[in-house]
């Protein structure tokens, strides 16, 4: 991002309370001094969100909002859902170029088809025709789920078992110059009871 020419602000409500006790005003730096802002959708509800909309040199800088995780908005329950539809209503406030709106870029790995894609369509103000769904899979080749029986104890300290992934010559992750394997997470099954090991 820094060799692009972007800078970011993080606005969230342990954010705001980090600056705060340091002096720093998040909404004020984020009129004029950042070329991107990540909100928490409770954020957009505050009364600082609404007058950084409604400051003009805010809003003339504004090019495009984007939304990670958008299958929350539907899967994340009624209790979130109030917080969530502010979304579509803050691209309804953001400004038009000519006669085009505010560029959205709503992203999610999860999405499925029919009445969780409606709801959000809805939610973000997209109508059948007016917008590009593209679809990939997030289908990764390169990665491989084995399952092997650990014959180690649960109080082992070594596990020879693992030792065709950690002493392999065979060609890992697109061939790294480095292969570290972190293995202080590695769900292992002794005795058909899993253990988490911590190394």
């Amino acid at each position: 991002m820094q060799k692009a020419g972007l800078t970011a602000i993080m606005i969230n409500s342990d954010a705001i309370d980090a600056a705060r006790r340091v002096g720093r005003r998040l909404w004020e730096e984020a009129r004029s001094k950042v070329t991107m802002i990540l909100v928490s959708p409770e954020e957009l509800k505050s009364k600082e969100c609404g007058v950084l909309l409604d400051t003009q040199v805010f809003y003339n800088r504004v090019y495009a909002l984007g939304v990670d995780e958008a299958h929350l908005l539907y899967f994340w329950g009624a209790d979130f859902r109030p917080r969530f539809r502010q979304i579509g209503y803050i691209r309804a406030r953001l400004p038009s170029h000519g006669s085009m709106r505010t560029v959205l870029v709503a992203v999610t790995a999860t999405l499925r088809a029919g009445r969780p894609k409606d709801c959000i369509c809805s939610f973000l103000g997209l109508h059948e025709g007016k917008y590009h769904f593209i679809r990939s899979s997030n289908r990764r080749n390169d990665i491989q789920i084995l399952f092997r029986n650990m014959r180690s104890g649960i109080k082992s300290t070594h596990f020879p078992e693992l030792d065709w992934v950690l002493n392999s010559s065979m060609s890992l992750a697109r061939d790294c110059s480095r292969r570290e394997i972190d293995v202080s997470r590695l769900l292992i099954h002794a005795k058909n009871s899993p253990i988490l090991a911590d190394a």
